[in-house]
């Protein structure tokens, strides 16, 4: 079951104590012949721990991300395949487990219909390319992101929007953290607005419908004003690009890095 992420193994006889079950003996495999993606559990927990022909595992989160990560493991009910090795649990008599010589199908797939969730927003202004960091609670095909639908907020769901489109996804394989390189158009406008991403409180994200999907094409659903988690400000101190000086009418153009305060400036 992918929505609630359990596996459940029915014995031909009650084991001894399902705690018992090595669960690191346990693979699931994309089908019976080669090539073949696997992947072995690294852990869980018993649903029901007493003895007991029917076995149910709650998969740990990194354990089923694995696996929703593959676009080939686990995404309909004729590519997942489930194998023991020998000697994973014992019967009520003691007997160990014949392991299984050719992986069995599953009769029961609940394929993962769970939208992903936003978890995390991160925004790096102390370096360029200016970084955005999205944490979902799934994998997510970084294939089918779009950069056009993802706004940033002056303030809680007020002010003025300025879209991630233009720039570049770094992350380039199914991941729960997507990293973004934003444009330098996105850069400037952010440093250009008084009051705009200048502390969390000023910095928040709103995705829309469908912005992105995890590796069973769900959709996310819109997100609003979702506030930066971690935040690292601006320090890297503009600079003088270039400048002009014109003799006869005595002005002095001068071009910066990027946008300043102009009240600020001191002509001296």
């Amino acid at each position: 079951d992918m929505n609630q992420s359990v596996l459940t193994l029915t014995f031909s006889e009650a084991v001894q104590g399902k705690t018992a079950l090595n669960l690191a003996a346990i693979t699931l495999q994309s089908s019976i012949f080669s090539p073949v993606v696997n992947y072995s559990l690294t852990g869980g927990a018993f649903v029901d721990p007493g003895p007991g022909s029917v076995v149910s595992i709650q998969l740990t989160t990194a354990d089923l991300n694995s696996i929703k990560a593959s676009r080939y493991l686990a995404v309909s009910k004729s590519t997942v395949f489930v194998s023991i090795l020998q000697n994973a649990t014992y019967d009520m008599s003691g007997n160990l487990l014949v392991g299984t010589q050719n992986a069995s199908s599953v009769d029961i797939f609940v394929p993962d219909t769970t939208p992903p969730k936003l978890t995390g927003f991160q925004l790096t202004l102390i370096q360029e390319p200016l970084q955005v960091v999205l944490t979902f609670d799934e994998p997510i095909d970084v294939t089918i992101t779009s950069l056009a639908l993802a706004l940033l907020y002056i303030g809680n769901g007020t002010g003025g929007l300025i879209p991630l489109s233009g720039g570049s996804i770094a992350t380039l394989s199914p991941s729960t953290v997507i990293t973004i390189n934003a444009s330098q158009t996105v850069l400037s406008m952010i440093r250009a607005t008084p009051g705009f991403a200048r502390s969390p409180n000023s910095t928040f994200i709103s995705l829309g419908a469908n912005a992105t999907r995890d590796m069973a094409s769900n959709g996310i659903a819109p997100v609003s004003s979702f506030q930066v988690t971690t935040y690292a400000a601006d320090l890297i101190p503009p600079t003088v690009a270039n400048f002009t000086l014109d003799l006869n009418v005595g002005t002095v153009i001068l071009t910066f890095s990027e946008p300043l305060q102009a009240a600020t400036f001191q002509a001296k």
